[in-house]
C-alpha cells in the first residue's frame, strides 16, 4: 500500500484468476483423450457396484480392456486366468478376503504384479501396510478422474 497524509492510502492486492469451467472442461477433455491403453489390460477388484461403474467410465476411453472382480476370489481366479494383466487396481475393504492378503496372494503369483491400493482409508498406517505387502502405489477414495488416470498412465508406461 502506498499512504500519504491527508491524501489518503491505496491498496493494491492481487487475486487468483480461476478458470472458468468451460476452460477447464476443454482442458480436461484434451487431457483424456490423450490416454490409449488399447494394448494393456486392468483388473478391477471393487465390491462396490457404484465404485466399480465410476472406474469404468473413468477408463473407457482409455480403451483399456477391464476386468472386473466384485470379491477377492474372483479377483484371484481372474489373476491366474488372464496373466495378460497389466495392472490391477486393488479394493482395500473386500467382503471376503482383505486387499492387503490378496494383494500378498497376487505377489505371490506373479512378483512383479503391479498393485495400487484404493480405499476411503486414508491413515498412514494403512499406506504402509500396503506398501509391505507389496502395493507399487495407493490412492484414496474418492478418487477423480484426473488422478487416476495419470496415476495409471505413469505405472503402466514407466
Amino acid at each position: 500500500f502506498d499512504s500519504a497524509v491527508d491524501k489518503g492510502t491505496t491498496f493494491y492486492f492481487t487475486l487468483p484468476l480461476k478458470q472458468s469451467s468451460q476452460a477447464k472442461l476443454a482442458k480436461s477433455k484434451a487431457v483424456h483423450e490423450k490416454f490409449d491403453w488399447k494394448t494393456k489390460t486392468i483388473l478391477i477388484v471393487e465390491d462396490d457396484s457404484f465404485n466399480a461403474q465410476l472406474m469404468m467410465e473413468y477408463l473407457v476411453k482409455t480403451k483399456v480392456e477391464i476386468l472386473l472382480a466384485n470379491n477377492g476370489l474372483e479377483a484371484l481366479n481372474l489373476f491366474k486366468i488372464h496373466p495378460e494383466i497389466n495392472l490391477t487396481l486393488m479394493d482395500i475393504q473386500l467382503p471376503d478376503i482383505n486387499g492387503f492378503e490378496l494383494t500378498h496372494m497376487i505377489k505371490v503369483i506373479n512378483p512383479k504384479a503391479i498393485v495400487i491400493a484404493q480405499t476411503a482409508y486414508a491413515a498412514e498406517v494403512d499406506k504402509k501396510r500396503a506398501f509391505a505387502v507389496g502395493c507399487i502405489d495407493y490412492i484414496s477414495k474418492p478418487i477423480s478422474r484426473d488422478k487416476i488416470l495419470q496415476l495409471l498412465q505413469f505405472h503402466l508406461f514407466k
